[in-house]
């Protein structure tokens, strides 16, 4: 029989014994961790009269939406791959929690139309999904008026970035949640 694994170390990526790969070091934070979050209570407030959306003059030139309004592809022929593309929605937010998610559909290898010998700019494919203010640029993180995660694990504001989890794949779903309640131990928040 195979040597047993060794034992695990903080911060290290193990497989359980499903086969489903896990963080050690979160792992235990959360078998300590007590939520401190309680809900809101019902919001009476009147509805949207039109659901969330991306309007074509919110995004770049490069950003396909779907007919449907809630997929959105940049552009990749032409060398239109080693642009960013952003979108922002047609709806704001002044105070409350809110939480929107996003699933990341697919992740295409285009074929570089660089020589062989020049490597091309990495990551391939990034995803950013946040806040910002009306007058924040499209893409977010880039300044002190917009925050975001991104898709290699960071969080991204003022052009920092920090490591804060792992990186997504084809498939996965991520909800970012912003917190502008002005009471209780995660006010003013965003996670």
């Amino acid at each position: 029989p195979p040597p047993p694994p060794p034992p695990p170390q903080p911060g290290m990526v193990q497989a359980n014994a499903q086969g489903v790969y896990e963080n050690v070091e979160v792992q235990q934070f959360l078998q300590t961790y007590t939520e401190t979050e309680k809900d809101a209570p019902e919001d009476t407030r009147q509805r949207l009269s039109e659901p969330a959306k991306f309007l074509v003059p919110d995004t770049t030139l490069n950003l396909m939406p779907s007919m449907a309004g809630d997929l959105l592809m940049s552009l990749s022929e032409g060398g239109l791959q080693y642009l960013l593309a952003g979108a922002r929605a047609n709806v704001g937010v002044k105070s409350g929690r809110y939480m929107f998610e996003v699933r990341v559909c697919e992740c295409p290898r285009q074929e570089d139309a660089v020589q062989p010998q020049v490597k091309p700019p990495m990551p391939r494919n990034l995803l950013r999904i946040g806040f910002g203010t009306m007058n924040a640029a499209l893409l977010l993180g880039d300044a002190e008026d917009s925050v975001s995660f991104d898709s290699e694990g960071n969080f991204v504001f003022n052009r920092r970035r920090t490591q804060c989890t792992q990186r997504l794949v084809s498939g996965v779903a991520i909800a970012v949640l912003l917190n502008l309640t002005e009471e209780g131990p995660d006010a003013n928040t965003m996670s």
